[in-house]
Parts: structure tokens; C-alpha cells; sequence
């Protein structure tokens, strides 16, 4: 198997050009920016999640204080 590549150099790669961009390669900024991108879209996933979170659970405080409210006034009417 050595032998073949060592023979021939049939397919084999022997040098790259420096600075040659290979086909779909990303520079270092391409690559910063898409993983800048995915940080902040990951982030705001998270922000998002938690203040629907909060929000629900202050939606449920206020419902159970509307009726404690409600049954509070009815005893001071009676």
C-alpha cells in the first residue's frame, strides 16, 4: 500500500498555495461571526424561556390574590 502512494503520487496532494481558499472554507472573521451568532441566538432563547417563566408564575400569584381578594370582600359585606 506505501508503495503505491510513493510510486505514483496518483491523488496525492503535494502542496497547498498559502492563503488559497478552499471550497466552502470559512475565514477566522466568517467563523468568529457565525459563532457570535449562535451565542446571542442561544442567549436570547434562554432570556426568552425565563421570563415567560417569571411571568407565568406572577400571572398565577395574581390570580390566587384576585380571589383571596374576593372572598375577603365578600366577608366585609355581609
Amino acid at each position: 500500500m506505501v508503495g503505491f502512494w510513493i510510486r505514483g503520487g496518483q491523488g496525492v496532494i503535494k502542496a497547498i498555495k498559502p492563503f488559497k481558499k478552499i471550497k466552502g472554507q470559512r475565514t477566522v472573521q466568517e467563523q468568529k461571526n457565525l459563532t457570535s451568532r449562535k451565542q446571542f441566538k442561544s442567549a436570547m432563547e434562554d432570556f426568552r424561556t425565563r421570563i415567560t417563566g417569571k411571568l407565568n408564575k406572577t400571572a398565577k400569584e395574581l390570580d390566587k390574590l384576585n380571589k383571596t381578594l374576593k372572598k375577603q370582600k365578600k366577608i366585609l359585606d355581609e
